[in-house]
């Protein structure tokens, strides 16, 4: 079963808009046969394993020891892996994922973004990184812009590293291509 990976802040609340973007992007993965990952705690990690096991599909939360007694993991998580180091938890989700959903967030969902890029890029994500509106759009204009400096050459004929999405039914579009 192919794993839907979705990062995003912890601070979203329930009656937000990333919230239930998170969620229906999940709910909407589980229909189309896929399982749903996350870091694991609240906000959009929580909506995600919330959509998924209300989607009938696996929920699986990688947690992080570091937070055990700060932050509690999410009761929608059916699988939870606890990792010791942070880079490991990261590694981990990442690894896992046959797609990545990045909705806004803070250096933990940032270090997530650059490592699911990066597995585009070196071919090991069959779709583009799914970012959520325009939030991202200032971190890809430094990205183009650091890559302009060094005088690298882009590959016109390389697969798109990333595709923004502002509606569930576009990851859904998406997520159903790969498995056509």
């Amino acid at each position: 079963m192919p794993v839907l990976a979705i990062f995003g802040t912890w601070r979203a609340p329930e009656e937000g808009v990333l919230y239930r973007f998170a969620h229906d992007c999940a709910a909407a993965a589980a229909r189309a046969g896929w399982s749903v990952a996350t870091g694991g705690y609240s906000g959009v990690m929580d909506a995600g394993l919330r959509g998924a096991r209300e989607g009938g599909t696996v929920a699986i939360a990688h947690a992080w020891s570091g937070l055990d007694g700060v932050l509690p993991v999410s009761g929608n998580a059916g699988v939870v892996h606890t990792h010791a180091r942070i880079a490991d938890r990261i590694a981990a989700l990442v690894g896992q994922a046959d797609a990545c959903l990045v909705l806004p967030g803070r250096l933990g969902t940032v270090a997530e973004l650059t490592l699911a890029l990066e597995c585009r890029a070196k071919g090991q994500l069959r779709l583009p990184v799914m970012l959520y509106g325009s939030f991202w759009e200032p971190f890809l204009a430094w990205l183009r812009a650091s890559n302009a400096s060094l005088e690298l050459p882009v590959d016109a004929a390389a697969p798109p590293l990333h595709a923004r999405v502002d509606d569930a039914r576009e990851v859904d579009s998406l997520l159903r291509s790969l498995a056509s």
